[in-house]
Formats: C-alpha cells, sequence, structure tokens
C-alpha cells in the first residue's frame, strides 16, 4: 500500500494478517452402568478432544470423587494422584487438534446414593475450568 501526502511524499507500507488457530477441549463422561448395587464397580471412560484448531497446552484433568465411592483404579497417559476425594492426573504437555485423549476411573459403591461424578478440565487457554459431570445412583440389592 502506498500513503501519499499532500506535499507529494510518499511512503510505501506492507501488511500482513497472521491467522493463528485456538485449542478447545471438551470432555465427554461414559458409565459402563447408570444404576448399581452396594460394593459393585462402576467403570468411567473419560475422553478428553480438542475440537480446536490449535495446540491445547497444560491441559489437566480432575475427578471429583463422590463420598458414596471409593477408588479401585485410574488409568490415562499421565499418572493420577488421589489428593482429599479428587482424582487429580498429572498434566499433559500438549494434546493436538483433534486428538481424544482417554482416561478410565474404577469405583466400588460404599452406599446407596444418586450422585454426579463431577470431571474438571484445565487448561492453559482456559480461564476457568471447564465441567462436566456423570450420573450415577447407588441402592441397596432390596431397593432395586
Amino acid at each position: 500500500m502506498r500513503a501519499l501526502e499532500t506535499t507529494g511524499s510518499h511512503v510505501d507500507i506492507e501488511a500482513s494478517t497472521a491467522v493463528s488457530g485456538l485449542p478447545a477441549v471438551s470432555a465427554d463422561v461414559l458409565a459402563d452402568r447408570g444404576a448399581i448395587a452396594v460394593g459393585e464397580r462402576v467403570t468411567f471412560q473419560i475422553n478428553l478432544h480438542n475440537r480446536g484448531t490449535d495446540i491445547a497446552r497444560e491441559t489437566r484433568l480432575t475427578v471429583a470423587i463422590p463420598q458414596a465411592f471409593k477408588v479401585i483404579g485410574a488409568d490415562g497417559p499421565s499418572r493420577p494422584l488421589n489428593v482429599n476425594g479428587q482424582l487429580r492426573f498429572q498434566a499433559l504437555g500438549e494434546v493436538k487438534p483433534d486428538e481424544v485423549v482417554k482416561f478410565k476411573v474404577v469405583l466400588e459403591a460404599l452406599e446407596p446414593a444418586t450422585t454426579r461424578l463431577q470431571v474438571l478440565v484445565n487448561a492453559a487457554h482456559l480461564e476457568r475450568p471447564l465441567t462436566t459431570e456423570a450420573d450415577v445412583r447407588v441402592f441397596t440389592d432390596s431397593a432395586q
């Protein structure tokens, strides 16, 4: 582009536009059963998906464990720590665009309850955690 001044002077100007992508993480929580008896186990599959066009950095997954359950096991691409009723998976360095990262949490029911498993996702680009939940009902054998 050329800018002209009234005196006849001119300046050549170049401009460019850079389009950068954005990460967009989401989480789906799927239980292998919707209702279980006290003493039984339920497995939750958590799929963390970067639906964006840029890398999601420092992505962390936290699973809040309802009081009616105890943790039997957890698996994922990073090591989980069980801290004060929460499973905190260590941060993933990068989640690439369209990548799905899978986590698994196995719980045992301790008492009757209708409750929710809450999953929180944090990443460098998020101002506050993304939250998603899955319902689960625990009954006694005679209550079904």
